[in-house]
């Protein structure tokens, strides 16, 4: 038991520093991998969007191209 008597106070704080540093390790971790999901729903969102506006207007042109009236000409 005499050998944690060694221990000095310079010890215990860079113990207590080096448990901070993974910690937040973790902690950047998480948070990086939360925000990359977030923005890829988003881009996933923004780019059905943008899919779905197209097939609007690919629509459109065929709905005109398929009533265009050359009977009056």
């Amino acid at each position: 038991m005499e050998t944690w008597n060694l221990f000095t106070s310079n010890d215990i704080v860079v113990a207590a520093l080096g448990i901070l540093g993974i910690a937040s390790v973790f902690v950047v971790f998480g948070t990086a991998t939360s925000k990359v999901n977030k923005r890829e729903l988003t881009m996933q969102e923004f780019y059905a969007q943008i899919r779905a506006r197209e097939e609007t207007k690919e629509t459109k042109k065929l709905d005109d191209k398929s009533n265009y009236d050359t009977s009056s000409k």
